[in-house]
């Protein structure tokens, strides 16, 4: 149960970060480009096995150390009273849930598509629309190591980003759907 909440988490977490920093004096219409070119380093970050530290980085780069994120979550292995649950996360709980969670999948991978970004110019923020499609398969873990069940998840996540792009809030939804029992 806790790995498939955590895989939610994961799901958030990448619709939600950023990459570079843009300096608060920038044009903002160059800032669209920049944060659409972070989230692309983001899920590249997510696919790449290899380097798992890269992760932390990229998420403690993108988030600010203030940010909050609204998470709900819709997952059929999930008691109503759990899916009728949003929870809220500060930084720190949220890269935690999220690095947790890439324990409890094998063949992971995750899908960044922008949605829409817009310019604020009277606050300089940016508010960004992703999806994130991730899909894996959920490690048994009755069975340590064995394969569990394939999931495909989608989260749409709407987030406010600062002058540096650095997340300062999020909202995401999160759906799972299974493809096959264990």
């Amino acid at each position: 149960m806790r790995g498939l909440c955590r895989i939610a988490v994961i799901c958030l977490l990448v619709a939600l970060t950023p990459w570079s920093r843009l300096d608060a004096s920038a044009d903002l219409r160059s800032a669209p480009h920049a944060l659409a070119q972070r989230f692309q380093a983001l899920e590249d970050a997510l696919n790449n096995r290899a380097q798992p530290l890269q992760k932390v980085r990229v998420l403690h780069d993108q988030i600010s150390p203030s940010a909050i994120f609204q998470v709900s979550v819709d997952n059929p292995t999930l008691s109503p009273a759990q899916n009728a649950t949003r929870f809220e996360l500060d930084k720190a709980g949220y890269i935690n849930s999220f690095l947790l969670g890439g324990r409890h999948v094998a063949d992971y991978h995750a899908s960044i598509q922008v949605v829409s970004i817009d310019p604020d110019v009277r606050s300089g923020q940016m508010i960004s629309t992703i999806l994130l499609e991730e899909s894996g398969a959920v490690m048994d873990a009755r069975y340590r190591g064995q394969r569990g069940r394939d999931f495909i998840s989608h989260t749409v996540c709407r987030s406010v980003h600062g002058r540096n792009l650095q997340i300062l809030s999020s909202s995401c939804d999160t759906a799972v759907s299974y493809n096959n029992p264990v």
